[in-house]
């Protein structure tokens, strides 16, 4: 089980390395086809970071459908 304060810390760095990849285009550019890139790298805790932020944004996403779905049907 994780503690509230380590998946609010996963889900800061999900969306801090979202940002990572948005402000980095440039450097995403210039990336050679093989090989790492000397100037832009993800770490792999920054990809899980990612990808949990995305299941988690998702996850809110549907459920807030689902609430005004709800909502339409009371009124």
């Amino acid at each position: 089980m994780h503690k509230v304060s380590d998946v609010g810390k996963l889900q800061t760095q999900g969306l801090g390395t979202a940002l990572k990849i948005l402000f980095s285009e440039r450097q995403i550019q210039d990336m050679p086809e093989r090989g790492p890139s000397p100037t832009f790298h993800l770490t792999r805790q920054e990809i899980v970071a990612l990808f949990n932020a995305f299941g988690r944004i998702s996850t809110s996403v549907k459920e807030l459908e689902t609430f005004r779905n709800l909502l339409q049907t009371l009124q």
